[in-house]
């Protein structure tokens, strides 16, 4: 049986006796708020608008915020979709049902509401 002997270490990696370090933490930072680049809409002031101003409204969101889906009532039927363009005698109407775009004279409209649909 062999009797076994521990040997010292043959390769040595020396390492510096180093004190403490200190270490500089951040104390303060500065900001800069920036705008968004366009204005919230504001769905409490929706409810006062009338029917054409609430057709410019959802015809001009920026592309920022994603369409929003509404109900356009008309004198004859009632749509859901959302309003694509609008000038003052027509609006261009993407049906959700259909997914196919009708134009509708304006003086048709008889009311226009938000769907909270996603």
């Amino acid at each position: 049986m062999k009797k076994r002997v521990e040997n010292a270490p043959l390769l040595y990696i020396v390492q510096p006796n180093l004190g403490p370090k200190t270490c500089y933490m951040q104390q303060t930072f500065r900001t800069r708020k920036e705008k968004p680049s366009y204005p919230p809409p504001s769905f409490a002031n929706f409810r006062d608008m009338n029917t054409a101003e609430r057709i410019e409204f959802l015809a001009t969101l920026p592309n920022e915020l994603r369409p929003v889906t509404c109900e356009l009532k008309t004198k004859n039927r009632t749509y859901e979709g959302i309003v694509q363009t609008c000038d003052k005698k027509k609006v261009v109407f993407i049906v959700s049902d259909e997914e196919k775009t009708i134009t509708i004279p304006l003086e048709h409209i008889v009311s226009v509401s938000l769907i909270g649909k996603s």
